[in-house]
């Protein structure tokens, strides 16, 4: 155990400094480009994306998470896996080609047409290295893979920025997105010792399928209704109005989906390894949990408290009306960090039965909050998305007590302390910072954030030092093994 210590360890350390640069790069790299590109620009990506992703979701059809949870899974099938996924994602893309028209037509934005055609590349660029990232993920090595994405990301910012600076607008955006797949498949070659063989056996797909069309069934839900309001807001709001909403959503959930990835990258694969030890995995997602809401928790609180300042700092002025819409999604944010590793958890254990029932009830509370808020413009959308992901934290409760057989008094528990704290600090910050009148946003901001976790800091201290002492002492227990 000792080794799956080790290992887990610097998978979170590698994955977890990965995600810091790439999301210190991604923040940085947003800032410019909300300078350079005009909000319908970045809606117009938005609108392509949405049915960019979807096809992600076709051509990934489970199998990267299925090569991590099959224990003893062979060269046969690794090799049947990838002419299946190359073969998927060529097919994916001419698809894209063929319907990049009716993409067109859908939002009335002929610009779309050209877009989606270029995009399409993408699908076989992501198809040539999926199985060498999920054997990388399955033996917990991360070091290579978080080097790769930084140097991809990189590459493709440099591009975008130096043509945005050009005035190509949306194309800016589209070019970076290409080039940054096509640098991560050629980088996964460069240092992957896995090369595919002309082996290709249909029985081989026969045991993994049931559990990697589960996975296919849950990411395809979950795209659809995640991805819903996007759809929604492009059609009838337009390009301007989903650009304010999908860019608000993306820098506010940055942190939390970052902080998600690492733990999910990192936690599948060791969960899968001791699946079976149910209190084993019971402690370790606990703990998991609370430590992604001891970060992010109080930082969600206080940018909704500070978000006239962060939308000023972050964005310019020219895009203060998405104001109400930042403040919406840092309660949204919260409730995703509590839902962070309920499908690392049922998937580890081989539960497709949950894993569908999950995405079912989720996401339609979700479409059914965003179809209702849409009556109310982009305010209402948010907030019906937000009322859905704090109901969904209950659902989370539910399934992870079905999977692990946890209590939800345990899970409960497990969270609300630290968000009552974030409470107190964040308003506590607000109020001694708000006497001082301070003109300057940055100012304003920057003061605001260190006192409110200077605040929240002390809190901890005072009221949870058994906590910060269990997580010191788990690190350095974890770097002696």
């Amino acid at each position: 155990m000792s080794q799956l210590r080790r290992k887990t360890f610097q998978g979170i350390l590698w994955s977890g400094l990965g995600q810091f640069v790439n999301q210190f790069l991604r923040i940085a790299l947003t800032i410019i480009l909300v300078r350079l590109i005009a909000p319908d620009e970045f809606g117009l990506m938005g609108m392509v994306m949405v049915f960019v992703g979807f096809a992600n979701v076709l051509v990934n059809f489970g199998f990267g998470a299925s090569i991590i949870q099959i224990k003893d899974i062979n060269e046969t099938e690794l090799n049947t896996i990838f002419w299946t996924n190359l073969l998927f994602g060529g097919f994916i893309a001419f698809l894209l080609v063929v319907f990049s028209g009716v993409i067109a037509s859908f939002y009335e934005e002929d610009r779309l047409r050209n877009l989606s055609i270029f995009i399409s590349l993408t699908f076989v660029f992501s198809s040539l290295s999926l199985v060498q990232d999920a054997l990388f993920r399955k033996d917990l090595n991360f070091k290579a893979l978080e080097i790769r994405r930084m140097i991809a990301l990189i590459v493709s910012g440099v591009i975008a920025i130096v043509m945005g600076v050009l005035g190509y607008g949306v194309w800016s955006l589209a070019v970076s997105h290409v080039v940054n797949y096509l640098i991560a498949a050629v980088l996964i070659w460069y240092i992957s010792s896995w090369r595919p063989k002309f082996i290709y056996k249909i029985s081989s797909l026969k045991r993994i399928f049931k559990f990697s069309f589960a996975i296919f069934t849950n990411s395809s839900i979950n795209y659809f209704a995640s991805n819903l309001d996007n759809l929604l807001i492009g059609k009838y709001i337009g390009s301007t109005g989903l650009g304010y909403y999908s860019k608000s959503f993306s820098i506010i959930s940055l942190p939390v989906s970052n902080i998600s990835r690492v733990l999910s990258r990192v936690m599948f694969p060791s969960f899968s390894k001791i699946q079976e030890q149910k209190e084993k995995i019971q402690e370790n997602y606990l703990n998991t949990t609370r430590l992604v809401i001891l970060f992010s928790s109080p930082l969600m609180i206080l940018i909704l408290l500070y978000a006239t300042s962060f939308v000023n700092v972050f964005f310019g002025i020219k895009w203060i009306e998405i104001i109400p819409i930042v403040k919406i999604f840092c309660i949204s944010a919260i409730c995703m960090s509590i839902n962070v590793l309920l499908g690392t958890i049922v998937t580890s254990q081989g539960r497709s039965d949950l894993i569908i029932n999950d995405a079912l009830y989720k996401k339609s509370l979700l479409i059914i909050g965003i179809i209702v808020g849409l009556n109310w413009g982009l305010i209402g959308v948010a907030t019906g998305k937000m009322i859905a992901d704090i109901i969904s934290v209950l659902i989370t409760f539910y399934h992870t007590k079905r999977a692990i057989n946890l209590s939800i008094y345990k899970q409960v528990l497990n969270v609300v302390d630290l968000i009552f704290l974030s409470l107190i600090s964040g308003y506590a910050s607000f109020y001694l910072v708000i006497g001082l009148q301070i003109e300057s946003h940055i100012l304003n901001f920057i003061l605001g954030m260190f006192v409110g976790f200077l605040v929240y800091g002390l809190l901890l201290l005072i009221f949870l030092k058994k906590d910060l002492m269990f997580f010191k002492n788990k690190i350095m227990r974890l770097r002696k093994t």
